[in-house]
C-alpha cells in the first residue's frame, strides 16, 4: 500500500511488567513506593501486614492507609494510566501540603513485583467506594495495553476515606520455585524495617503533621516476626548527636542549659547558668521580652571521622544497614532549627533551606570554630504571643520581624555559642579539624634549621666522617638558614603589612562616621558664608554680613580642625614598609589612639584615665603599637556601650618590670568568662564573644607583641577585665 496514513503509538501489554520490575529496584523499593502514596494521601498512618497462608503457599502483602481516598475518576483517569504527570503538577497534597514524594506516576505498578493479584479498594471523602482486581500476569498474555480489560466497581460506602492495597503472591505459579524463608529472610524484614524508618521525619514527634507506619505479621514463618506488631521509629538520628545543649532561657534572660558531648564517651554531661548581658543587644532589644524558652540544639560533625562514629552509634542501635552516604543524606535532609507553639511548628523554621538563625553566613569568617545550618537539628518551645511577643503573622508564614523575635535571634546564639566553644575546644585537642596557627610561631619553626643541623652532625659522626667534612656540611646548612633567614623577614614585612591594611581599613570606617558631622557642619555652612562674601564684594562696609563672617570663623576652624585631626590619626595606622624598630614615648601611643574613638567616647558616656608617666617609653615598630592599643580600646568601648549606670571607664597605667614596660588596659564593663581566659584563649585565633566577631583583633594584638618582643595576657577583675602588655624598654632588651 502507497501513500501517508496516520497510526496511534500501541504501549505493549509487557510494559506494564517493564515499569514494574525495571524502574522499581525490588521488592523493598516497591513496598516503599506504596507507603509514599499513603504519604501523599495525607493519611496520618499506613499499615504494612505480612500473612503467609501455607495451605495455598501464599504470600498477601497488605497497605492500607486512612488518606483521603480515590473517586472512581481518579482511579480511572489517573491511578491506572502509567506515568501520569497529575503529582508533579500539584506538588504538593491538597490537606497538610506534603511535598508530593511519588512524582513519576509509577508508582503502583511496583505492585507487579511482589505479586501477581492486586486488590484495590478506595472510600473518597464524599462516601464513594471503588474498587479493583488485576492480574498481572493475565495483562502480560495480551499483546498491546488497550486490549486489557480491567473491571471496576463504583458503589456508596459508609467506611472512612483511606485506600486499602492487598497483593497475592502464589509462590506455586511462579516460573521458578522458591522458599517463602528465602524470599523473605529475617535479615531482608530487617532491613525493611530500616528503609521504612528512612520515611519518616526524626522531628515529627513535634510536628502537627505526623505520620506513622506499623509494621504488622500475622502467620508467618518466622520466629522472629510472626505475631508481631511494630510501630516504625524514625532513624534515630536525634540520639545520634556529637554535641547538645538543652535547657532554659528564663523570662529575665538567664540561661540554664546542659551541655553533652557523645563523640567520647568519658565525657560527662555538664551543667552551664549564665546571663546574657544587656551590651549583647542594641538599645531597641534590651526592653523587649521573649518569655520562657525551652531549647534542645543538637549539632553533628561532617568530617570522614565523625560521620564513622555517627555509622556506629546507629549500627549500636539497631540500625545495621546504615552507611556513611545514607547519614550524609540525612543530615542533608534534615537540619535546621524549628520554632514551636503548643507542640505544632512553626513554619518555615525548621525547613532545611531556611537559615533564619544566619548560622550560614557567620560560620563563613570563622569555619573552624562555628557550625553551619547543615549541622545543628534544633528544637524551641516558645511560649504564647501574650507571654511572649512573639507573634505569628497573619498569613501564617512565620513571625513578626519585631524587637522581640529579634531579641531571640541573638539569644539563641548565645547558647550555640556555649555550644561552639566546647566543641571546638574538644576537636583541637583530639586533632580534628582546621586549625587556627600562631604565624610569627609557626614561620620560626618552618626556618629554624637548628634541630636538621645537629640531626645531621650526629649522624655523619657515628658515619665516623671526618670532623673538618662535618663543620663544612654544618656550614652549608648555616649558610641556607642565613639565606632563608631573608626570605622569613619577607614574609613576615608582608604579613605585617596586610595585618596593617586590615587594621587600617576597620578603623576607616570609625573615622568616617566621626567625620559626618564636622564635614556635615561644613556642608551646611558654606553656602551661607560665600553668600556673606558676595554681600561683602556688592557693599564692602556690609556690617551684618562682616559679623555674620565673624561670628562663623571659629565654629569653621573648629569642624576643620575635627576633619584634620581625625585624617592625622589615620597616619599611625597606616603600614609603612621597611618601618624600623625605635623608641616611642608611651603616652604619646596611647593619646594618638584614643584620638580615633574621641567622638565614641563621649557618646557613650565612657570616660579615659591615663595614668602614664610623660617619660615613659617602649621600643619597636609604632604601627604595631597602635594597632594593639586601638583593638584594645575597641574592645573595651564595644562592651561598655550598653553598660547601665554613669561611671563607665577605661583606665590605662604602666608600671617598669625589669626591662621591659607593663602597660595595663582596663575597664568596668562586663568582662568575660573564665573558659576564654583560662590558657590564654581569648588570644587564639577565631575566638570571640561578639556578635559577628571574627576573633582575630585580640589575637593579632598577641602576635604583634610577640613580633616586638613582648607578650599579652588577660586577668579578670571584680567588675570588668585587665589586658596586660609587655613590650620592651629598649633597643637591647628587644634583642
Amino acid at each position: 500500500m502507497k501513500g501517508t496514513t496516520s497510526h496511534h503509538i500501541r504501549p505493549a501489554a509487557k510494559i506494564i511488567d517493564t515499569l514494574g520490575k525495571g524502574l522499581i529496584k525490588d521488592d523493598l523499593a516497591a513496598i516503599i513506593e506504596l507507603v509514599k502514596n499513603s504519604y501523599d494521601a495525607d493519611s496520618e498512618s499506613v499499615l504494612v501486614r505480612f500473612e503467609f497462608k501455607e495451605s495455598d503457599n501464599t504470600l498477601i502483602i497488605v497497605i492500607d492507609d486512612s488518606g483521603h481516598g480515590m473517586d472512581y475518576d481518579t482511579v480511572i483517569n489517573k491511578w491506572l494510566v502509567p506515568g501520569t504527570s497529575d503529582k508533579l503538577e500539584r506538588k504538593v497534597s491538597p490537606k497538610k501540603h506534603r511535598r508530593m514524594q511519588g512524582r513519576k506516576g509509577i508508582g503502583r505498578y511496583a505492585a507487579g513485583i511482589l505479586g501477581s493479584e492486586l486488590f484495590l479498594s478506595s472510600v473518597d471523602e464524599k462516601n464513594n467506594k471503588t474498587e479493583l482486581l488485576m492480574d498481572w500476569n493475565a495483562i502480560v498474555d495480551h499483546d498491546y495495553l488497550d486490549e486489557v480489560e480491567v473491571l471496576v466497581e463504583n458503589s456508596s460506602s459508609h467506611d472512612a476515606s483511606g485506600t486499602y492495597i492487598e497483593i497475592r503472591d502464589k509462590l506455586d505459579d511462579r516460573e521458578e520455585k522458591v522458599d517463602i524463608r528465602s524470599l523473605w529472610p529475617d535479615t531482608k524484614i530487617n532491613k525493611l524495617k530500616t528503609e521504612l524508618s528512612k520515611l519518616l521525619s526524626p522531628v515529627q514527634k513535634r510536628s502537627r503533621d505526623k505520620f506513622f507506619i506499623t509494621l504488622e505479621f500475622g502467620e508467618f514463618p518466622s520466629d522472629m516476626w510472626s505475631g508481631r506488631s511494630i510501630e516504625i521509629e524514625p532513624l534515630p538520628l536525634l540520639r545520634l548527636y556529637d554535641y547538645r545543649v538543652h535547657g532554659l532561657i528564663t523570662k529575665t534572660g538567664k540561661v540554664n542549659l546542659t551541655y553533652e558531648n557523645k563523640c567520647l564517651r568519658l565525657v560527662n554531661s555538664e551543667k552551664i547558668s549564665f546571663s546574657i548581658p544587656k551590651s549583647s543587644f542594641d538599645d531597641e532589644l534590651q526592653n523587649a521580652s521573649t518569655g520562657k524558652v525551652q531549647f534542645d540544639l543538637r549539632v553533628f560533625d561532617r568530617d570522614p571521622e565523625a560521620i564513622e562514629e555517627i555509622v556506629k552509634r546507629a549500627k549500636q542501635s539497631g540500625y545495621t544497614e546504615m552507611n556513611k552516604t545514607e547519614v550524609k543524606h540525612w543530615l542533608n535532609e534534615f537540619n535546621g532549627v524549628g520554632i514551636y507553639r503548643g507542640g505544632f511548628r512553626i513554619r518555615p523554621y525548621g525547613d532545611r533551606e531556611f537559615d533564619w538563625l544566619n548560622l550560614g553566613a557567620r560560620r563563613v569568617n570563622i569555619p573552624a570554630q562555628r557550625i553551619g545550618s547543615n549541622q545543628i537539628i534544633g528544637l524551641l518551645d516558645i511560649e504564647s504571643e501574650e507571654f511572649s511577643g512573639l507573634e505569628e503573622k497573619s498569613a501564617r508564614d512565620g513571625l513578626v520581624d519585631n524587637p522581640n523575635y529579634l531579641k531571640l535571634q541573638k539569644q539563641i546564639i548565645k547558647v550555640i555559642e556555649v555550644l561552639e566553644r566546647r566543641r571546638y575546644d574538644f576537636r583541637v585537642s583530639i586533632g580534628r579539624g582546621r586549625k587556627l596557627v600562631d604565624v610569627d610561631r609557626v614561620l620560626e619553626s618552618l626556618f629554624n634549621f637548628d634541630d636538621v643541623s645537629n640531626d645531621v652532625s650526629k649522624k655523619l659522626k657515628k658515619l665516623k666522617v671526618a670532623e673538618k667534612d662535618i663543620t663544612s656540611v654544618t656550614q652549608l646548612i648555616l649558610d641556607a638558614k642565613e639565606e632563608k633567614a631573608k626570605e622569613l623577614a619577607d614574609i613576615k614585612e608582608t604579613i605585617a603589612y596586610y595585618q596593617g591594611q586590615a587594621n587600617l581599613g576597620k578603623m576607616v570606617g570609625r573615622i568616617l562616621h566621626e567625620g559626618r558631622k564636622p564635614v556635615s557642619y561644613l556642608r551646611n555652612s558654606l553656602p551661607d558664608v560665600d553668600a556673606n562674601i558676595k554681600k561683602l564684594f556688592k557693599n564692602p562696609t556690609n556690617k551684618k554680613a562682616l559679623t555674620e563672617l565673624d561670628e562663623e570663623t571659629p565654629f569653621l576652624m573648629e569642624e576643620t580642625d575635627k576633619i584634620h585631626g581625625l585624617l592625622t590619626s589615620l597616619d599611625p595606622l597606616a603600614y609603612k614598609k621597611g618601618e624600623r624598630s625605635k623608641s616611642h614615648k608611651i603616652k604619646t601611643v596611647i593619646q594618638k589612639c584614643r584620638k580615633v574613638f574621641e567622638q565614641e567616647l563621649e557618646l557613650s558616656n565612657i570616660s579615659v584615665e591615663v595614668d602614664l608617666a610623660a617619660s615613659s617609653e617602649i621600643y619597636g615598630r609604632s604601627t604595631d603599637f597602635y594597632w594593639i592599643f586601638t583593638n584594645l580600646l575597641e574592645n573595651s568601648i564595644y562592651w561598655l556601650r550598653y553598660e547601665d549606670g554613669k561611671n563607665k571607664f577605661i583606665g590605662i597605667s604602666s608600671e617598669v618590670s625589669g626591662q621591659f614596660q607593663t602597660i595595663r588596659v582596663y575597664d568596668n564593663g562586663p568582662g568575660v568568662s573564665d573558659e576564654l581566659l583560662e590558657g590564654g584563649k581569648i588570644f587564639e585565633p577565631g575566638i570571640s564573644a561578639k556578635d559577628g566577631g571574627t576573633g582575630m583583633g585580640l589575637s593579632t594584638a598577641g602576635e604583634l607583641a610577640r613580633r616586638n618582643g613582648g607578650d599579652i595576657w588577660a586577668i579578670s577583675e571584680n567588675k570588668g577585665i585587665s589586658f596586660y602588655v609587655r613590650l620592651p624598654k629598649n633597643k637591647e632588651t628587644l634583642e
